[in-house]
């Protein structure tokens, strides 16, 4: 039993091909990550032979799943909620809509002015004529 359990640690033994062939059978993805464990199984101290490795991981794993989980709540929610760092250059304090009515005065003004501008242009062409 022990020599099975040390044919289960990272690298490629027998019984880690055996399982890797027999996998590719019944389904590529999981043959897939058998064959990352084989590769990079010692980097990510998982090892099937040592059971306390796979709660370890599974629990960094999980930790990992619930960081993005809060990350993208905080980063999704934030916009709307006004609780997170500014999201598309609007500041904090702004709703959504007072920022678009921002936005749209700001583009009212600066097509005033361009709109000035051109009248100017246009008398002093038909002076110029």
């Amino acid at each position: 039993m022990s020599d099975l359990r040390s044919q289960l640690a990272p690298g490629w033994s027998s019984v880690n091909i055996g399982i890797t062939i027999v996998l590719f059978l019944l389904a590529w993805p999981l043959a897939m990550l058998m064959i990352a464990y084989i590769i990079w199984g010692r980097q990510l101290n998982l090892d099937f032979s040592r059971p306390e490795t796979i709660s370890a991981f599974s629990g960094r794993i999980g930790n990992a799943i619930q960081g993005l989980k809060q990350g993208w709540s905080q980063s999704s929610g934030s916009y709307q909620k006004n609780t997170g760092p500014n999201h598309g250059g609007v500041p904090n304090g702004y709703t959504e809509r007072e920022a678009l009515d921002e936005e749209r005065d700001s583009l009212r003004r600066e097509r005033e002015k361009f709109d000035d501008e051109r009248r100017k242009f246009d008398a002093e062409r038909s002076v110029n004529r």
